[in-house]
């Protein structure tokens, strides 16, 4: 498995170097890692909330990751996989199907149960 993709949660492990950042990096160690665009948007919103952060540091804490766009293909997947689950939880992993993803890492444990039959899913707790 090559192709990782970092759900949000995750994103801000790293950036805010959370308690889970040591099993993180072990996990995508030698993977080319993923990330989509919502993520980007969402982890600079929430840093900018909780500490302040410069547009270069953000950009040198993202760049060794491959930016994914959502677009709208993307948003009308994700209605057709969500049911009535969280569309953002939908939203990535249709992501995830659009590019050939071949693991989804996320913190939330929910993700596997409900969309493991459309993506391989490793959750770190």
């Amino acid at each position: 498995m090559n192709k990782v993709f970092v759900d949000t949660n995750i994103m801000l492990d790293i950036l805010l170097d959370r308690s889970r950042l040591p099993q993180v990096k072990k996990t995508l160690a030698n993977k080319n890692v993923y990330i989509s665009s919502f993520s980007v948007a969402t982890s600079y919103y929430i840093l900018g909330r909780n500490e302040a952060i410069s547009n270069s540091s953000f950009q040198k804490a993202i760049a060794p990751y491959k930016v994914l766009s959502i677009n709208a293909i993307t948003i009308e997947k994700a209605f057709e996989i969500v049911g009535e689950e969280d569309l953002e939880d939908a939203i990535q992993i249709a992501c995830c199907i659009e590019n050939a993803i071949d693991l989804f890492v996320t913190a939330d444990q929910a993700i596997a149960k409900i969309y493991s039959n459309y993506v391989d899913v490793e959750t770190i707790v």
